[in-house]
């Protein structure tokens, strides 16, 4: 296990409108205000959030497959208690 990271505090000054617009960029990506800086310091790649119209979206996307997984498996069982008989 590695040594623990020394940790450092900074106190910065914003203006409203900083403020603001951190807090909303922060939001947008369902991070805090710290892990929203600490990645643009990082240079890690930062993304919105799914909108809920992608998020149901996707959903409905994962339930058509399972109907279809459902169906596959139903003409099998079918046919083999057609062809068994």
């Amino acid at each position: 296990m590695g040594l623990p990271k020394e940790k450092h505090h900074l106190h910065i000054e914003l203006t409203a409108e900083q403020y603001q617009q951190l807090c909303r960029q922060a939001k947008l990506c369902g991070l805090c205000k710290r892990a929203y800086i600490v990645r643009l310091i990082d240079g890690t790649p930062i993304r919105a959030r799914p909108s809920q119209e992608i998020k149901d979206l996707r959903t409905e996307i994962h339930h058509i497959g399972n109907s279809q997984k459902s169906e596959r498996g139903l003409r099998q069982c079918l046919l083999y208690t057609h062809t068994s008989s």
